[in-house]
């Protein structure tokens, strides 16, 4: 079993040490929260003792013979400005033991025995917090004698004296006390033999007091068994920020690590000691009769140092057209000023910079950092295969680089593609339209070849009159198809070209023109299995009250869809449908906002299929 004493400063800062046999001294301070506990019952043990002796706490009672002084418990607290004990035991009773409910002992605490040590109990085993019943035997507080002093119960305690819990010596009956009286409790007598007044020699620092870490070990040598306090000024204005307790060994060596061990009270900076500059330090010793040690004034400093802060590349974004956005990595952009930006893993410090390199070398202008972030735009990238990488910078050196983004910049594109043929499909005239020549095929095949087979990302684009119409070609190796969908009669330019991955667009080719003079319709050959369609695929058909119409009844103003109608419907230069008397507006339940089509045994637009 392990015994704990814990410390709980004023900050909240926690801190806890294992108990040895003997006596461990530790300064109070304003504000702290103690406790004593072990780590099998996470509990007070129940046999503690607490008393004052001068100016000063003392614990007994604890297993394996240790006992703790609150050094200047008495002093350095008030009823105001409270140091606190808290004692939560568990003790017997019929069902077994069971936790009694914490007792908190501080500089208001009335004393409940003197002991003709000088002493006074101010907590006895078994303690429930009630001072009336403190002095009753059945309380289990052992005594030897008792008598009345000043109204108090002084008594006995075998192998009590200067400065820690004794074990029983027996249950000898108590002298019959009078009652109280309200006079004054005497002072503390004098311990009896000589007195310790001489106090240790100032601790020694042994360890080196330049170095690199920002959370070094100090460490050196008092007088043994002494405790050894550690004050820690960070930013040299005469107060500690931190400090640290710690022990002596027989061998007089003692140490404190900065890095492990946690603060009695306060806490250093977020990342240790500051670098490039000095610590103000102080240690005392203090040895077993509270006397204690001049005190030793040192600095210790941290020499600066290259930055450790990660940093890595997340994005290259692209603002050239046709192909704008993230670059992603490995990729091809047409883009000759990238942007590139990445994340942080903490904020810079003061005097610190991130750095930029492509392929190795750092690029510029300055980065722009905001928090977590930072972007940079590089300019005039020629074009070739680059990797970024990036680092931050200090006066005393660089960070660690950041894994690497690479990028492919290419502003060329040299590929090319030709139209070789237009086919017609629909007789009488079946076959390739020449260039200049004429078809009545609405659906006319194009067919062509490029100048290499495309690279992934590279795409063929199909434009009819300077807009594009297609980039879903049928490409086998160098040759490729399209089928195209005429809006209506008209003259028709045909190009190609290819679209690199870095959306270089390449060289248009000659111009390919046809002619088309679609067949029109009549209501007579109409059949009635021809639906009039929003699209050639038929997949928004024309209703009327929830029917598609077919073609005869978009024909006939006498057919039940155009009952009343004046005359048969009329279509606007776009090939939207229009009644006639109807207005631009969607009151008409037969007009349409754009071209129409036939869909049935053959697709054409609507209105080449009637005329207007």
């Amino acid at each position: 079993m392990t015994l704990y004493f814990e410390l709980v400063s004023a900050q909240g800062a926690s801190s806890r040490i294992a108990l040895q046999p003997g006596l461990q001294r530790i300064r109070a301070a304003t504000g702290d929260r103690y406790r004593i506990y072990d780590d099998v019952t996470g509990r007070t043990p129940p046999d503690i003792v607490v008393k004052r002796l001068d100016s000063h706490m003392i614990i007994g009672g604890l297993p394996g013979g240790a006992s703790v002084e609150l050094s200047d418990f008495y002093a350095s607290c008030g009823v105001s400005s409270p140091c606190t004990l808290v004692v939560d035991t568990l003790v017997a009773d019929g069902a077994g033991l069971r936790p009694q409910q914490s007792v908190e002992v501080s500089p208001s605490s009335p004393p409940l025995q003197a002991l003709t040590d000088g002493s006074f109990v101010v907590y006895p085993p078994g303690y429930s917090g009630t001072p009336a019943n403190a002095a009753s035997a059945s309380e289990g507080f052992p005594r030897a004698a008792a008598y009345a002093v000043g109204g108090l119960a002084i008594a006995a305690l075998a192998g009590a004296g200067g400065g820690g819990g004794g074990d029983d010596a027996g249950d000898a009956p108590p002298v019959a006390t009078p009652p109280p009286v309200a006079t004054p409790v005497p002072p503390p007598s004098p311990p009896s033999g000589p007195v310790d007044d001489v106090a240790p020699g100032r601790p020694v620092v042994t360890s080196a007091l330049i170095g690199d870490s920002r959370t070094p070990l100090i460490a050196g040598t008092a007088e043994a068994g002494s405790a050894v306090r550690l004050d820690v000024d960070t930013n040299r204005d005469g107060k500690a920020d931190a400090s640290y307790l710690t022990a002596a060994d027989a061998g007089g060596a003692w140490r404190i690590d900065l890095a492990t061990q946690p603060p009695a009270s306060g806490g250093l900076p977020a990342g240790g000691l500051p670098q490039a500059s000095a610590t103000a330090m102080t240690a005392t010793a203090t040895d077993a009769s509270q006397n204690t040690s001049e005190a030793i004034r040192f600095e210790v400093a941290v020499r600066a140092s290259a930055p450790d802060t990660l940093v890595s590349v997340t994005a290259v974004t692209d603002d050239a057209a046709p192909r704008t956005g993230n670059v992603a990595n490995g990729a091809a952009t047409n883009d000759r000023t990238p942007t590139v930006s990445g994340a942080l893993s903490e904020a810079l410090a003061p005097g610190e910079s991130v750095q930029v390199l492509r392929n190795g070398a750092a690029v510029g202008p300055a980065v722009t950092v905001e928090g977590g972030t930072w972007r940079l735009t590089d300019s005039e990238v020629p074009d070739g295969t680059y990797v970024y990488t990036a680092r931050v910078l200090n006066a005393e050196g660089a960070g660690p680089a950041s894994a690497g983004y690479t990028i492919v910049v290419d502003t060329a594109n040299n590929r090319t593609a030709t139209i070789e043929s237009v086919t017609d499909n629909v007789n009488p005239n079946v076959g390739n339209i020449r260039d200049g020549g004429t078809t009545n095929d609405a659906t006319p095949a194009l067919a062509g070849r490029l100048s290499a087979a495309l690279a992934p990302g590279e795409e063929l684009q199909i434009l009819r009159n300077d807009t594009v119409v297609g980039s879903q070609t049928q490409v086998n190796g160098t040759s490729w198809t399209f089928t195209d969908r005429l809006p209506g009669n008209g003259d028709y330019d045909y190009t190609v070209r290819v679209v690199d991955a870095a959306g270089n667009v390449g060289r248009e080719s000659a111009t390919y023109d046809i002619r088309a003079e679609l067949p029109r319709a009549t209501a007579q050959s109409a059949g009635a299995d021809i639906v009039a369609a929003a699209d050639p695929d038929a997949s928004e058909p024309v209703v009327k009250e929830g029917v598609p119409l077919t073609l005869a009844e978009l024909l006939e103003p006498a057919a039940h869809a155009f009952a009343g109608a004046a005359a048969p419907p009329t279509f606007a230069a776009d090939g939207a449908l229009r009644l006639l008397g109807s207005t631009d507006s969607h009151d008409s339940p037969l007009f349409s906002a754009g071209p129409l089509w036939a869909v049935g045994a053959t697709s054409s637009p609507l209105d080449q299929l009637v005329g207007s």
